[in-house]
């Protein structure tokens, strides 16, 4: 029995310290500010492949090594180098079907 003379019932007290409280918060709006990261290696064409599409950077990066970052809910996807610099920012195309 709790305080508010029931019983509990299925593992939840039958009432509530808060009767209008809604025991299950509705979902947020938007994705959580997630980054994803990976690190990739500029082709010779100085293309940098990025979920099944080639985004251009300079060509004075040819065989380097880049980091790419698309942070979720937004619309662009940054090309940095390993120190952390970026130099591209690109808008991310529909990932292509595997």
């Amino acid at each position: 029995m709790l305080g508010c003379g029931q019983p509990v019932r299925a593992g939840r007290p039958a009432c509530s310290p808060w009767p209008n409280a809604n025991p299950w918060p509705l979902s947020p709006t938007t994705p959580f500010p997630a980054t994803i990261t990976a690190e990739r290696i500029v082709s010779a064409q100085a293309l940098v492949a990025w979920r099944g599409n080639f985004y251009s950077v300079p060509p004075e990066l040819t065989r380097a090594t880049v980091v790419v970052a698309q942070r979720l809910g937004t619309q662009h996807l940054d090309i940095a180098t390993v120190s952390g610099i970026v130099i591209a920012r690109r808008h991310p195309h529909p990932a292509a079907p595997a």
